[in-house]
């Protein structure tokens, strides 16, 4: 961190985030198209988001983070180079925190096993998964209930819930 004393601190805004969550939680508990497993998981979350974001801190080695590091974000070339954009989040934390937010928010739960063995290593992963699926949740508030869209928020949410309860 020292190193880029410019970048957001992982964490912050810890506090604000918690406070959304809970305060959209019954709004997004209140849809027809949660499955069992992702009202479970949101109920869980409740009270606990702000410990969640804190995680990323201590996940693993701090690097620079994407911070919305989804397929919405990532270009490639016909030659093969790989572009991000959209870096209004960058920040300094756990690189498995960007890991994390791409499951949850882009890659099918069928291909999850597949990018997290392209990724490496992932021992800290489940540590930052509730963050993003916080973060999920606060996206699928914003989605139509029983939209394709929704469903595809659901869909990974459920992995996120059963990949955390495999533990």
């Amino acid at each position: 961190m020292h190193r880029w004393p410019w970048l957001r601190r992982s964490g912050l805004g810890a506090e604000l985030i918690g406070d959304l969550f809970d305060r959209t939680w019954p709004q997004v508990a209140a849809r027809t198209d949660l499955m069992p497993d992702v009202h479970a998981l949101g109920e869980a979350l409740v009270g606990h988001v702000k410990t969640a974001e804190l995680a990323e801190g201590t996940a693993g080695p701090l690097t620079l983070c994407h911070g919305d590091a989804s397929l919405r974000n990532v270009f490639s070339s016909p030659s093969g180079e790989i572009a991000f954009v959209d870096w209004e989040d960058v920040r300094c934390g756990a690189g498995v925190a960007d890991l994390a937010w791409l499951l949850v928010s882009s890659v099918p739960p069928t291909e999850w096993d597949d990018v997290i063995d392209a990724y490496g290593p992932t021992p800290r992963l489940n540590d930052v998964l509730p963050a993003a699926a916080a973060q999920g949740l606060l996206s699928l508030a914003d989605v139509a209930d029983g939209s394709p869209d929704a469903a595809g928020w659901v869909d990974r949410l459920a992995a996120t819930s059963r990949r955390l309860s495999a533990g």
